[in-house]
């Protein structure tokens, strides 16, 4: 286990590293305005078909040929993410890239993540893997659709007037960073604590309690933080646990804490992604100075607190579970299949390319 989680960490800082040179060095308006809006539709991508196509269609090259695999997978998740951000902006909701499709782009991130990792695929998850990606995408803009049309609106906006303005509860602004605080409980309870205790309910009734929770937990997480904080604190708050519950449960794979089951594994987990994540921000605040004066001179809109989310959401995820699902971690060990939550993990072989052993099942 040692080796693979030294794996992981060599992993997390060398992919840190390139997004903070990839930030830096690419021109300021076309990395915030062209590429940080677009990003959202290569995490819908990348969620969709790692997660729930299971890395269809390259599965089948994974294990013989990884590096074709790789790029199968790669050159697919990127023509499809090009082709719906010309959707986005062109056919519906046809929204300006930037910054109207950035308050688009967080619900569809949103959404994404809902189905993929609260609600489950339900009930298609046993369906062939390109049934579920088709299916999973179809029903994720739908919702999203919904949702857009419900939430936002574009009043004091240039767009206040246009056609595209969908009249909805509150602004743009508000929108994401309720939708970042409702990601934040959402992978609390999915990477944090596995689902426990409702993924023990008959299907669909644990996903729905989840959905309320998560939902009226993120609202009031928002509303009071943005209040006591600030809004943008608020919001590199949130991206900050999000970040980390990421990085240690899929880089790490929540070593040292897999001896124990649920709920034992998540409470330690959350103290340690509580702990990491308020060590980023303070990191990240001195690490990103050149970043921001270079945005700010190039008149980017972002204030640093901001820039952190943008760094901890849009870039190192993106480059690292492609790298992970896509390439299976090469030249590293590729990592198993995830751990339950009611699975401990015994890790003897230090030289096993398979370093997820299931030991014996735990009830808790």
């Amino acid at each position: 286990m040692k080796k693979f989680f030294q794996e992981g960490i060599i992993q997390f800082l060398l992919i840190a590293a390139i997004s903070w040179l990839l930030i830096f060095f690419l021109p300021s308006r076309i990395f915030f305005t062209k590429f940080l809006p677009s990003s959202f539709c290569w995490l819908f991508w990348l969620v969709l078909l790692a997660v729930v196509g299971r890395s269809w269609p390259g599965n089948t090259l994974a294990g013989k040929r990884p590096v074709q695999a790789g790029i199968t997978m790669t050159a697919i998740w990127l023509a499809l993410s090009f082709l719906t951000t010309l959707f986005v902006t062109h056919v519906w909701p046809a929204v300006p890239l930037f910054p109207v499709a950035v308050w688009y782009g967080i619900i569809l991130f949103t959404t994404t993540l809902w189905y993929a990792f609260i609600w489950q695929g339900y009930p298609f998850a046993k369906l062939p893997e390109w049934a579920n990606v088709l299916i999973g995408a179809a029903i994720v803009f739908g919702i999203t659709g919904i949702l857009w049309s419900v939430l936002v609106n574009l009043n004091g906006t240039l767009w206040e007037s246009s056609a595209i303005n969908p009249h909805g509860l509150f602004s743009g602004d508000f929108t994401f960073g309720l939708m970042v605080w409702i990601i934040t409980w959402m992978l609390i309870s999915a990477f944090g604590f596995q689902n426990y205790p409702f993924y023990k309910l008959p299907q669909p009734f644990g996903q729905l309690i989840i959905t309320v929770l998560i939902i009226i937990l993120g609202y009031f997480s928002w509303t009071f933080l943005s209040k006591q904080i600030g809004s943008t604190f608020s919001i590199a708050v949130g991206g900050s646990i999000i970040g980390w519950s990421l990085f240690f449960s899929t880089l790490l794979a929540y070593y040292p804490f897999t001896k124990y089951a649920q709920p034992k594994r998540g409470i330690y987990s959350i103290a340690v992604i509580a702990f990491c994540a308020s060590v980023w921000i303070i990191l990240l605040r001195w690490l990103l100075l050149p970043v921001y004066s270079k945005a700010h001179h190039a008149g980017i809109p972002f204030d640093l607190w901001q820039l952190i989310v943008i760094y901890t959401l849009h870039v190192i995820p993106v480059l690292s579970l492609a790298h992970n699902f896509f390439w299976s971690r090469l030249p590293l060990q590729p990592a198993g299949p995830p751990i339950g939550p009611e699975e401990t993990v015994t890790w003897k072989d230090k030289s096993s390319l398979n370093p997820v052993t299931p030991g014996k099942p735990k009830q808790v």
